[in-house]
């Protein structure tokens, strides 16, 4: 199918730009129809751009005997699907040049716009997000891009309320050569004119296997290319003509996509050629599992700081724990002692160690309901944007989690998980204690009948549970402490 001038970045750039941009006689077309949201046409799409690719531009003779031609096929079952094609239409209008670099891009971050990810997001908020990625990836500008996928919230110019954004007519004529040439589905691969998965669809257990295309199908390229890259005798290496046992293929000058005339290739050959496959692609049966598995990547980490109470205040209240229990500890085993054995009366060691014990409680007391940090322990979808991520804080569920990490009686830190369901807000201790953790019974139980036997004063100062907070309405250090004041809002109005 012919590739008009608009769309002229969907043609991958192969040897010499000026050569690859006009096709000439003698040039086999591969068609690639993917989809951005799509794992299997992410897998071809990275076995092209990497494998395929550099293997033809080092190879200028067979660069100019074969173009490989991006074709964008829009899935409607994948509601984000429209969206992604839109942007990537909007850059190959901004800079058809980088068309390819934002596709790797896109398809490297796919995950990003699956449904789990855009389900609760405004639309508009999803434009943002890949106006931004093609600003990073295809050095555009993201304005720009963001402009021309924009929704505009009021009516046209005639009245129209559906007119769709500055990218739709160009995307109804890709839609358009999709429908003519009858493509489906996503990955689909064309060669000069036809469809060239017949030969991967001959059983019904291989039909219901769409895995095996993403690699199956680069062995029809690397055979289209070999077929029209027909040099000399002299030139041609000797193991050539094992990949065309056919008589067919000598006898036509292009390549028929027949079944029969596929099967004649040897996979000896394949190994001994110059553009050998990949040891990958050699595989009879290749398996989803072996596709280098990508970590998803998301804007926040599973458990947020949602609040911090400050690195120095934090630091101050630990030494100051720390020291006032040496200082005690000092006292009660050197200085009263030596006063006892001394003959002192024994008010007079009684009374040093109530004067270090009356710091020493006033301190714990004062300072442990003090929390140092409180985490949020955030969903899979909650990450992946702002937005989402507010919606989330808004109105968190009944199973919601925090993290609150406190100091111990000896400075040490501590965290506890905590539902969020059993903070509640109070006043009590003069102000020093804002929130409480209301008791759950049958945790309680299930605390104590493990502890039968060994419930000593160890547990009761480094294992009790939390009961008193204190976690300041001010000075909150957490980057993303809006979360925290949503989360308050909502325990208060859950609270009524």
């Amino acid at each position: 199918m012919a590739l008009p001038p608009k769309f002229s970045g969907h043609r991958l750039p192969l040897g010499d730009a000026a050569a690859s941009s006009a096709p000439h006689a003698g040039v086999h077309t591969i068609e690639l129809y993917l989809d951005y949201v799509c794992p299997f046409s992410a897998k071809m799409f990275k076995t092209v751009a990497n494998d395929l690719a550099p293997k033809l531009n080092s190879d200028p003779a067979l660069a100019s005997k074969i173009q490989i031609i991006f074709r964008q096929q829009i899935q409607p079952w994948h509601p984000s699907s429209t969206l992604v094609h839109e942007a990537a239409v909007a850059v190959l209008r901004l800079a058809p040049s980088r068309f390819w670099d934002f596709s790797g891009a896109l398809f490297a971050a796919q995950k990003d716009y699956f449904d789990v990810n855009v389900v609760n997001e405004p639309r508009n908020q999803t434009y943002r997000r890949l106006a931004r990625l093609a600003a990073d990836s295809a050095g555009v500008k993201e304005d720009e891009v963001y402009g021309l996928l924009a929704i505009s919230d009021k009516p046209g110019e005639d009245g129209s309320l559906n007119s769709g954004n500055g990218v739709t007519a160009d995307l109804k004529v890709v839609v358009k050569m999709a429908r003519l040439v009858g493509v489906h589905v996503s990955p689909t691969v064309i060669l000069d004119g036809v469809v060239a998965n017949e030969r991967y669809l001959s059983s019904p257990i291989e039909m219901l296997q769409p895995r095996l295309l993403p690699l199956q199908a680069v062995d029809v390229l690397l055979l289209a290319a070999r077929s029209s890259y027909r040099a000399g005798p002299a030139s041609r290496a000797p193991t050539t003509a094992r990949f065309f046992s056919s008589s067919l293929i000598n006898q036509t000058p292009r390549l028929t996509c027949r079944t029969s005339i596929l099967r004649s290739v040897r996979p000896t050959a394949l190994k001994s050629s110059p553009l050998a496959l990949p040891r990958s692609f050699s595989k009879s049966t290749p398996r989803l599992e072996d596709a280098p598995k990508q970590p998803a990547r998301f804007l926040y980490p599973e458990s947020l700081v949602i609040y911090h109470g400050g690195a120095a205040r934090t630091t101050f209240l630990g030494m100051l724990k720390f020291a006032m229990l040496m200082g005690a500890v000092f006292v009660v085993v050197i200085i009263a002692p030596a006063l006892y054995r001394s003959g002192e009366p024994l008010w007079k060691p009684a009374a040093v160690i109530t004067c270090a014990m009356i710091p020493l409680a006033f301190t714990l007391f004062s300072t442990s309901p003090q929390v140092a940090f409180v985490r949020l322990r955030l969903p899979r979808f909650a990450r992946a944007s702002p937005e989402l991520l507010r919606r989330y804080a808004e109105a968190p569920p009944a199973n919601a989690v925090v993290e609150v990490g406190v100091l111990n009686f000896h400075g040490k830190p501590r965290v506890v998980a905590l539902p969020l369901a059993r903070l509640s807000p109070t006043n009590e201790r003069f102000g020093l204690v804002n929130w409480t953790v209301v008791e759950d019974a049958a945790e309680t139980n299930k605390r104590l009948a493990s502890a039968e036997g060994s419930f000593t004063i160890w547990h009761r100062l480094l294992r009790r549970p939390l009961k008193k907070l204190n976690i300041r309405e001010r000075g909150n250090d957490a980057k993303e402490a809006w979360v925290w004041d949503a989360v308050v809002a909502a325990v208060e109005r859950r609270n009524r």
